[in-house]
C-alpha cells in the first residue's frame, strides 16, 4: 500500500482542528501552545511515514525539556501518541511502535509548610486581614486550586451550612488571535471529580460574608471580573519574603491542607474527595510523606527497653 508523504506538522494541525470540535477552549489553547512550543520545532518537519520510536525518545532526551514538569512531559507524550494514532486512522501510515512509559514525580518533591511556618503565615493573615490575605487563608483551609479560588463567587458560598462549592476555574491562556497576548477565561474544572462541595471552618465563612456585597460578583475582586491567578501568586511570593519563609509556590497551600489532614489521620478517601482527585490512590501516593512522618514521630517517641538508664 502506498502512503503519500506528509510532514508530521501537517498531521498535528489536522488533529488539532478535529480536537477543537470536542474540547474546551482552554484545553485547545493549551494543546496549541504545547505543539508549537515543544513538538513541532523538533519533530514537525519529519516525514510522518518515517517517524520512529527512537525519534520520539531523542525528542524527550533534549536538554531543554529537563526543566519541564513530569505532568507536562506526560501531556506531551499523550499528544504525540494521539496525533500519530490520528494519522494512522486517516491512512497516512500503517502502524507505529508507541512508547509505553510515564514520567513520574518523586514523592519527596511535594512542597508544604511546616506547622510552625503555617502558624506564622496564619497569624500575619489574621492580623492584617484584607481581601488578598483572605484568599490565601481560604486556600489554606480548603485546599482549592488557585484557579478555583479566583473563580469563587458569592453564590458559591453557603453561609448557613458553612460550605464552599467548586464549580468553575480561572485560567490565563494564550489568545488565538495570532498575537502573543494572553487572556483570562472562566470554565468548568478539568474533571467531574473537581466539582465538589467543601465543608469550611465557620470563622472562614464569617470572614467571607464580610467581603461579599453582591453574590453575583467574584469574591476576590468584588466585581464581574475574576481575580488573575498570576497577581495572587506574586502577592503570595512577596508575603513569604516578608515573613522570611522559604519561597514555594501558591500550590503549596493545597499540599499543606492535605498534609495536615493526613497527619490527623483523616481517611485518605475523604481527603481525595475534598481535593477533587479522580482516584483516592492518587492522593495516597502524593501524601505518603505525611504517613511516614507520623511513623518516624511514633518511633522517636517510643519508650521501651532501650530507654533504660544504662543504655543512655
Amino acid at each position: 500500500m502506498f502512503f503519500r508523504k506528509k510532514n508530521y506538522e501537517d498531521v498535528i494541525y489536522e488533529w488539532l482542528n478535529e480536537k477543537q470540535k470536542s474540547i474546551k477552549e482552554s484545553t485547545y489553547i493549551k494543546y496549541l501552545y504545547i505543539v508549537e512550543t515543544h513538538i513541532i520545532p523538533f519533530l514537525g518537519k519529519y516525514d510522518f511515514r518515517k517517524i520512529k520510536q527512537k525519534n520520539v525518545l531523542a525528542f524527550f532526551n533534549q536538554e531543554q525539556l529537563e526543566t519541564l514538569s513530569d505532568s507536562m512531559k506526560n501531556t506531551i507524550l499523550i499528544i504525540i501518541n494521539s496525533t500519530i494514532s490520528y494519522g494512522i486512522s486517516i491512512g497516512y501510515r500503517r502502524s507505529f511502535d508507541y512508547l509505553d512509559m510515564k514520567f513520574k514525580k518523586k514523592k519527596n518533591d511535594i512542597t508544604y509548610f511546616t506547622i510552625k511556618e503555617q502558624e506564622t503565615i496564619e497569624k500575619y493573615l489574621q492580623d492584617n486581614m484584607n481581601i488578598k490575605n483572605l484568599a490565601i487563608l481560604v486556600a489554606l483551609y480548603t485546599g482549592v486550586r488557585i484557579g478555583e479560588l479566583c473563580a469563587l463567587k458569592g453564590t458559591d458560598i453557603d453561609f448557613v451550612n458553612n460550605t464552599v462549592s467548586i464549580n468553575k476555574t480561572v485560567q490565563r491562556v494564550k489568545d488565538t488571535d495570532g498575537t502573543n497576548r494572553t487572556k483570562l477565561i472562566v470554565g468548568i474544572p478539568k474533571t467531574q471529580n473537581s466539582l465538589r462541595v467543601i465543608p469550611v471552618q465557620p470563622f472562614i465563612i464569617k470572614l467571607l460574608k464580610s467581603y461579599v456585597s453582591n453574590q453575583e460578583n467574584y469574591i476576590f475582586t468584588g466585581n464581574d471580573k475574576p481575580k488573575d491567578p498570576r497577581t495572587l501568586e506574586k502577592y503570595f511570593e512577596n508575603l513569604l519574603k516578608k515573613l522570611d519563609i522559604k519561597l514555594i509556590n501558591f500550590h503549596a497551600l493545597r499540599h499543606t491542607f492535605a498534609t495536615r489532614l493526613r497527619e490527623q489521620k483523616v481517611d485518605i478517601k475523604v481527603i481525595s474527595k475534598l481535593l477533587g482527585h479522580s482516584d483516592w490512590k492518587i492522593t495516597q501516593e502524593i501524601y505518603v510523606h505525611a504517613t511516614f512522618d507520623n511513623i518516624k514521630k511514633s518511633v522517636n517517641e517510643f519508650k521501651g527497653l532501650c530507654s533504660r538508664k544504662n543504655f543512655k
